[in-house]
């Protein structure tokens, strides 16, 4: 909403709430390298999609389209004081089978959100991550099969 709003899109209803939810699902994902990302966009023309708004007009996406997902891993894009996936990541002892549960239909349904996972853990970790639906298993060093 916040990224829409900084377009000009204003967000009042629950209307838009909910052309806002199709948006997500529809034209979101989540950047394994954002800066490698936003370079890769400014050399497309800086354009994703373009969706038809109820008066006719249109809103073109750019950014928005993977920046809307970062939060997951950098909260304080949004003023919020708490770790991202990525500072998780690190704090987990990965000596034996790991199952993370990924919550909430949007964030689940993000296309690039296992391979962002798999960016972000530590490197000295020897893993393979499995997604299950709503669930990324990560199994680790003399655990996997």
């Amino acid at each position: 909403i916040k990224l829409l709003s900084e377009k000009g899109y204003s967000v009042t209803s629950a209307n838009d709430k909910d052309f806002i939810k199709s948006i997500v699902a529809e034209h979101c994902y989540v950047a394994t390298d954002i800066e490698a990302e936003k370079k890769r966009l400014e050399k497309q023309g800086g354009v994703i999609a373009s969706v038809e708004l109820e008066d006719g007009s249109s809103l073109l996406l750019g950014s928005e389209c993977f920046e809307a997902a970062e939060v997951l891993f950098q909260p304080e894009r949004m003023g919020l004081d708490v770790p991202g996936v990525g500072e998780l990541l690190k704090l987990i002892n990965f000596s034996g089978d790991v199952t993370i549960l990924l919550v909430g239909p949007i964030a689940t349904s993000l296309p690039g959100l296992k391979e962002r996972i798999i960016h972000e853990l530590p490197k000295d970790v020897d893993i393979d991550v499995i997604g299950y639906g709503d669930e990324v298993n990560i199994v680790a060093g003399a655990q996997q099969i």
